[in-house]
């Protein structure tokens, strides 16, 4: 008799060790967030998100020590967002780059090397964002290094930040729920009927 494995058990210990790398990353270090000058909040507007209902991958810091969590967006301007995150029930609140959520996408879909621009691309070469979509995080990835480097000569309005954000969404949307419906409608369709 073989012994098997049951996906669910390997998920749940595959969390389980994430969580573990989380706290003793947490540990090592203080979380990093942007700085007031690189966020400029007296210059571009800010959108808070009161239900913080919407969910991302991004990379922070825990001292000089990078990690990817899943967070909640807490709020953003044209260029950052401000996401919030638990390490062993704590609460954790930082701002990244909104191309870091891009970033953390990539990594978590095995694409690891190269700039944002090749990850942008190779995201949609596999197949896994859309034309339109990968147009979209070039402008995104463009908007954030020029917020990044202060080469804005007209403020963004509060219209770019939410754009921001929902270009963030897309690329999580196709990556995450677009993949998972696709896969599934093909195992549904090449498993041989029961009998």
């Amino acid at each position: 008799m073989a012994i098997g494995s049951n996906k669910r058990y390997s998920e749940h210990y595959d969390r389980l060790m994430d969580d573990r790398v989380l706290s003793r990353t947490a540990a090592g270090g203080d979380l990093q967030s942007l700085a007031p000058m690189e966020l400029r909040l007296d210059q571009v507007p800010l959108t808070i998100d009161p239900t913080q209902s919407r969910q991302v991958k991004a990379w922070v810091r825990f001292g000089s020590t990078p990690i990817r969590v899943d967070a909640a967006v807490a709020r953003w301007t044209p260029g950052a967002v401000g996401i919030v995150f638990e390490v062993d029930g704590k609460a954790f609140r930082c701002w990244v780059w909104a191309g870091a959520i891009i970033e953390a996408t990539a990594k978590d879909r095995g694409i690891t090397s190269g700039s944002l621009v090749a990850k942008i691309n190779q995201l949609h070469a596999d197949e896994h964002i859309r034309k339109g979509t990968k147009d979209m995080a070039h402008a995104l990835r463009i908007l954030g290094n020029d917020m990044a480097h202060g080469d804005v000569d007209e403020v963004p309005t509060q219209e770019d930040a939410t754009d921001a954000l929902t270009i963030a969404r897309f690329v999580l949307d196709d990556v995450y729920v677009a993949d998972a419906r696709r896969a599934d409608m093909m195992a549904r369709r090449t498993t041989p009927p029961a009998q």
